[in-house]
């Protein structure tokens, strides 16, 4: 904001739910303040929303009609300030060199330029600058001369250009745009936009294509609405993250739940005859309460199809973030950056992650499989001991590891395409006594459960499920008459019963080998099963619906959404509910203020950070989220 302007007047004025100063400055044509450069040019409103994302920390933006007036104006402001120069010098080079026009690139501009960062406190701040031109076309044939087709490439349809100029925008609109080695730019609906890397780039196109822009945001569009709708300097800022900023750097201890719903803050700069109008709006939400709070995104190299993991670091004595592309690159993502890593497998993992202290020296190891290897990776991601170990009959699902005792003598189990249950110590090795057999067909991972001094594994095909023991052999059978849905979740409530889903009733077994069929109405093949052990609940889904039973069977609520539901999960009290496009909370079947968040990847809900705050960690393309329940 230096050298913006020098306000002569200001008012002051206070409502529900908003604080306003407004003033005036009188014009200097001969351009003492950046905002005199405007002289004369018409308001517009703000465009590049459309592309901006939703996690900026702040916004410059100018607003103008006569590009050519603007950028004269914008060199004799820099004369005045002595710094023509040093801009002078870069624009003669690139001519020289590229042949380049500025003055002819200027004439396609039209209505807006800017500047904006990206990133929090746990993120490292990424810049950006954008121009609008009055049509793409014209103004890329321009560029032409500038980019090295070598360095540039393809993302999503779009095209990442690199050109040798640097310094584009502040060539053209002075030192408030000066970001150094903006050598990168894409095109979207006629605006440039401009940064230091490709992934920058991808970080707006991902942004953009999922819909996660301030254009969608409902907060930033009710903001909006309470101030200018055109103005010739529109600057914004984050309230979030700025007073979180504020916090941090000059290490100030304040209630920041108490400046939660003011919701942003604008400075705008309007053209009047001879003078310029002033307004500074701060914007309160009474309604408004960010219960999820995003802490920090991180970039793939490509999408993902795995769900992120969770995993302790018994080093850092903290939880990281696991997560595999589609490239097969694993990303081990811990807040101290020093001790993040990446490694590329053959294949994707199947399954989720387990660990284990599996030396028994107190130092944790992960454990996962592919198709045909099982991984066994230390904290830094290198192999332990003999593994990988090869799959001798490779495998279509994760592997279970079992601790029955909790005595860290880990049994891994894996289930081979040919139907057989091999079962391995910790070593990688075959156990010994172990007498499963049977090569009838498995269609799910198997889990296990203890009551009193037994131990019980599940097994499940299309018409059983069967309890084995811990040496394979059968304890109970469970047989149906009609086909079991068994794949969309089998349930162990609280009274040891496992429940599935068969021909539209509920298939019950009991630890004293009995089973029955109980009709639901709304349940079908289709339907996914939850439980909450907290409430003691059972929880089942109807395409868009789901419906809440109690510990008799009989419906206690229900609840709609928008879109078909594909998953269901509980955690703690809550009920996470995910549609193809939206994660969804429900406390007490009330939506959690915050939700629905967009993905359009992957998701998982769990404790990351120590304490019991819940995060939800979610893809949008190639970039993984963290958001935070507050």
């Amino acid at each position: 904001l230096s050298s913006l302007n020098n306000w002569v007047a200001a008012d002051l004025k206070i409502k529900n739910n908003k604080i306003i100063m407004n003033g005036y400055n009188l014009i200097d044509y001969k351009l003492s303040n950046f905002s005199d450069i405007l002289n004369s040019q018409k308001s517009t409103s703000l465009k590049a929303n459309m592309f901006i994302p939703n996690n900026i920390n702040y916004l410059f933006s100018i607003g103008f009609d006569n590009a050519n007036k603007l950028y004269s104006n914008s060199n004799k402001f820099l004369e005045n300030k002595n710094k023509i120069w040093e801009t002078e010098k870069n624009r003669k080079k690139i001519t020289s060199e590229y042949n380049f026009d500025y003055k002819e690139f200027v004439n396609h501009l039209y209505s807006e330029a800017g500047f904006f960062s990206c990133g929090n406190i746990e993120n490292e701040e990424i810049f950006f600058s954008f121009i609008k031109t009055k049509e793409s076309i014209h103004a890329s044939s321009l560029l032409q001369r500038l980019i090295d087709s070598k360095k540039s490439s393809i993302y999503l349809k779009k095209e990442i250009n690199f050109i040798h100029d640097n310094k584009i925008t502040p060539n053209i609109f002075g030192e408030k745009f000066n970001f150094n080695n903006q050598n990168y730019f894409i095109e979207i609906n006629d605006f440039f936009i401009f940064s230091s890397s490709k992934d920058n780039l991808e970080f707006i196109i991902d942004n953009y294509i999922s819909g996660n822009t301030l254009e969608n945001n409902s907060n930033f569009n009710n903001f909006m609405n309470n101030t200018l709708n055109k103005s010739n300097v529109f600057v914004y800022f984050n309230t979030t993250r700025l007073f979180e900023n504020i916090e941090s750097n000059l290490n100030l201890n304040f209630n920041l739940d108490s400046l939660e719903n003011f919701t942003g803050l604008a400075y705008q700069i309007s053209n009047n005859k001879s003078y310029q109008i002033n307004n500074l709006s701060l914007f309160y939400d009474d309604e408004y309460k960010e219960n999820l709070k995003e802490k920090w995104f991180y970039q793939l190299d490509t999408i993902s199809i795995m769900k992120p993991q969770i995993v302790y670091n018994h080093s850092l004595k903290e939880n990281a973030v696991v997560i595999q592309d589609i490239s097969n690159k694993i990303h081990y993502i811990t807040n101290n950056k020093k001790f993040s890593w990446t490694r590329k497998l053959e294949n994707q993992i199947i399954g989720n992650i387990s660990q284990g202290d599996f030396f028994k020296n107190n130092k944790i190891q992960m454990l996962f499989n592919t198709r045909d290897k099982i991984y066994q990776l230390d904290r830094y991601g290198r192999d332990v001991e003999k593994f990988p170990l090869k799959i001798k009959e490779k495998t279509s699902f994760g592997h279970s590891l079992f601790d029955y005792n909790n005595s860290k003598r880990y049994r891994i189990m894996i289930i081979g395409n040919d139907n057989s249950i091999s079962n391995l110590n910790s070593k990688g090795k075959n156990v010994l006594g172990w007498k499963y057999s049977n090569k009838e067909n498995i269609n799910q991972e198997l889990f296990h459960f203890k009551k009193s001094d037994k131990d019980y594994i599940v097994k499940s095909s299309d018409k059983k499920i069967e309890l084995l023991a811990i040496n394979g052999t059968s304890r109970i059978t469970y047989k149906s008459e009609s086909k079991l849905f068994n794949k969309n979740n089998i349930i162990l409530d609280n009274n040891y019963n496992l429940i599935t889903i068969s021909n539209n009733a509920l298939f019950i077994c009991n630890l004293d080998g009995s089973s029955n069929s109980i009709a639901i109405n709304n349940l079908d093949s289709t339907s996914l099963l939850a439980f909450s052990k907290l409430n003691n609940q059972l929880i089942f889904s109807n395409k868009n619906k789901i419906f809440v039973l109690d510990e008799n069977y009989n419906q206690i609520t229900s609840k709609s959404f928008n879109d078909n539901i594909i998953n269901i999960e509980t955690f703690n009290e809550y009920v996470a509910v995910k549609t193809n496009n939206n994660i969804i909370l429900l406390k007490e079947n009330k939506i959690v203020k915050g939700t629905p968040l967009n993905y359009n990847g992957t998701c998982n809900i769990r404790s990351v950070s120590e304490g019991d705050k819940i995060d939800i960690l979610l893809t949008r393309k190639k970039i993984l989220y963290k958001y935070q329940l507050e």
